[in-house]
């Protein structure tokens, strides 16, 4: 299995911040990630996965329709109206939007850089967690996984990134 190598240097790794304390975010919200590789799903795969993974720790998740509703009351949105999250970088003023408009602490953005089957599964998703307040990285990493079905990978993946944050040793 594919896991969390913690040196920063090694392909996968999740870094924690030391100036955030896990314990002041109370509200995630849970960007819709972005898709990659093999799988047209996997996006959803790993949206669903963190929304889990955070729950599981007591987090309340706010998911993406409520945040895609509070960035369309923030500008005009290209692609048929369906808001999106500059790459993984959210602007400022979306995070104050998304902060004062659903109550989230936190967001949460990835993007699967990697997603197949063949003799098993494989996931591999880089992904930032940021402070709404300040829009400083609380979390950031770049995990992969595996295992014998591509929905299984994504939630170790996601249930690994979690614990991390809660706890960074």
């Amino acid at each position: 299995m594919v896991g969390c190598g913690p040196p920063a240097s090694s392909k996968h790794y999740v870094n924690v911040s030391d100036a955030v304390q896990a314990s002041s975010i109370k509200s995630v919200g849970v960007w819709r990630s972005r898709a990659g590789g093999q799988f047209a799903n996997s996006g959803n795969l790993i949206t669903i996965a963190f929304e889990n993974a955070f729950r599981e720790q007591g987090y309340s998740v706010v998911g993406y329709e409520e945040l895609s509703k509070a960035i369309n009351k923030t500008k005009t949105v290209p692609r048929g109206g369906e808001a999106v999250l500059e790459t993984i970088n959210p602007t400022p003023e979306i995070l104050e939007k998304l902060r004062s408009e659903t109550g989230v602490d936190a967001v949460l953005v990835a993007s699967i850089d990697d997603s197949y089957c063949s003799g098993g599964c494989r996931i591999r998703c880089s992904f930032r967690l940021i402070d709404t307040t300040s829009g400083k990285d609380i979390m950031k990493g770049t995990l992969g996984e595996e295992d014998v079905q591509i929905r299984i990978a994504a939630n170790k993946l996601a249930q690994k990134a979690v614990r991390k944050l809660v706890n960074p040793q």
